[in-house]
């Protein structure tokens, strides 16, 4: 009996002894929870010696640095305290888990003003409560910015800090406990620390009040991807309020691609900076200016009208314009910058007619602003020798008539029986054509046949020492319904 009880139990001890073999010790400790909270912190600007010092680590870790405040507010003051800073800020929070028996190191993906910081969390074999913490920073190339060892027993926080590349202060803090807050997902384990492809991202819409107002600056933003990479939560970590909404509005309608870990498609979060820059707006909206040389070709022209007053003043010159054009080309607003007054309205109405080739720039059309010059020149018919202005003649002065159209009787005055004389201004030029006639007296009836009929009239040329002069002269129109019988049975 004694025999048998002894092999017993060596067999009993030798089916143990394979067992922690195959499986690990009966002792080994159940998944790891740890609520990492990442801070940033602001030296006092003081002369004082500071109590944080430029290392991997700010200051060693041990069994006596561990605090017990879990409650961020009391953190963040115990940490302003311990570490002489002028203030702190949470920046984001994420929870870990180091799942019993599996081989993969957890790592979270934090991205801040644009650069990525990966967090890795692991154990320390045979050494209970006593975890590796590593946080590489992603730029041109990866740089470790800390690599210590921990001491973080269960329902305890361990804080320590570390200087990124461009000498910005942050804390981890790391709270042990046995399950993730709620709220708080498990995190996926990947081998990338690259946020999902962005595949569609319509721009915030700035608000009106904030852009009134002159407020600028940056949002950040938790964003979840599910697994078809649609954005199904936006959390606001910081940023100015009058801008929160309108990046978590545009946040919404992003569209990333899935994001897979072992063929799957996972859930993801990560952090999404966007910006909202007043000076870049207003780039983007005003023209490019450019030279005489540079402005884009020139695909339709209206010839401007030479103003009528500008013609009888011998007014000529050069109307500059500034033009802007926009993405199709077409002229949308021109100011004059110089040129004659009498001109300057002809000129605008035309060069807004204008079409121009769209510019482009980097494959893009862009609004532009350019000069442009616009030359009214007389003909040296139209113009107008100095002293030139017509002399007043009397009746028996005026020139004589060599071509004098009658006038068409109107059928409105027939049919009511009026008849009678209009008396008109008639003004020739140097070369006796009628250039002006104006009804000094006539009938309403009579007065527009008279005035179309004296305008084809032609008379000699009227000469002052020996120069032909333009005149001015009075001329009777006679309307008379017995003489147009007359004429009409002469015809029959």
């Amino acid at each position: 009996m004694n025999t048998n009880h002894g092999l017993n139990i060596l067999k009993l001890i030798m089916i143990l002894i394979i067992f922690v073999f195959f499986t690990g010790p009966l002792w080994a400790s159940p998944d790891v929870v740890a609520l990492l909270r990442l801070y940033e912190g602001f030296k006092v600007e003081t002369a004082a010696p500071a109590k944080v010092i430029t290392s991997y680590y700010l200051k060693p870790i041990s069994e006596e640095d561990v605090f017990l405040d879990v409650d961020i507010s009391r953190e963040m003051a115990s940490l302003k305290r311990v570490f002489n800073l002028k203030d702190i800020k949470l920046m984001t929070q994420a929870g870990m888990v180091l799942e019993k028996g599996s081989a993969k190191t957890p790592f979270q993906v934090i991205v801040l003003n644009g650069r990525k910081l990966l967090l890795q969390l692991s154990t320390i074999e045979e050494k209970k409560n006593r975890f590796k913490v590593k946080v590489l920073e992603q730029g041109e190339k990866i740089r470790s910015l800390l690599e210590t060892k921990i001491f973080l027993p269960e329902k305890k926080t361990t804080v320590l800090g570390f200087e990124d590349s461009s000498g910005k202060i942050y804390f981890l803090s790391f709270h042990r406990g046995k399950d993730l807050p709620s709220g708080l997902s498990k995190p996926i384990n990947i081998k990338s620390i690259e946020k999902p492809k962005l595949i569609k991202s319509p721009p915030p819409k700035y608000p009106e009040a904030a852009h009134k107002a002159g407020i600028q600056g940056k949002v950040v933003v938790n964003a979840t991807t599910d697994a078809e990479g649609r954005v199904v939560d936006t959390q606001v970590i910081d940023g100015p309020q009058e801008l929160r909404q309108a990046a978590q509005e545009a946040i919404k309608q992003w569209q990333y691609e899935p994001y897979y870990i072992d063929g799957k498609a996972k859930p993801v979060k990560f952090t999404v900076i966007v910006k909202f820059n007043l000076d870049k707006k207003k780039k983007d909206q005003k023209p490019i200016s450019l030279s005489t040389d540079q402005k884009p070709k020139l695909v339709k022209r209206v010839v401007p009208k030479y103003p009528e007053s500008a013609l009888k003043a011998n007014i000529e010159g050069k109307v500059v314009i500034e033009a802007v054009t926009d993405a199709k080309g077409q002229v949308v607003s021109a100011k004059v910058l110089d040129g004659p007054a009498e001109l300057r309205e002809a000129a605008l109405e035309a060069i807004k007619q204008w079409q121009y080739e769209p510019y482009i720039v980097n494959g893009v059309a862009k609004p532009v602003s350019f000069t442009v010059i616009l030359k009214f020149r007389l003909d040296e018919k139209d113009k107008k020798k100095p002293g030139t202005k017509p002399i007043n003649l009397s009746s028996d002065q005026k020139p004589k008539l060599i071509k004098s159209p009658r006038p068409k009787y109107p059928e409105k005055a027939i049919k009511a029986g009026i008849q009678g004389s209009v008396v008109i201004e008639a003004t020739t030029d140097t070369k006796g054509h009628v250039v002006q006639a104006k009804v000094i007296e006539g009938h309403p009836l009579l007065n527009i046949a008279a005035l179309e009929a004296i305008k084809q009239w032609q008379y000699e040329v009227y000469y002052l020492e020996g120069e032909p002069t333009p005149v001015t002269f009075t001329v009777v129109v006679k309307f008379s319904l017995d003489k147009k019988k007359t004429n009409e049975k002469g015809e029959k």
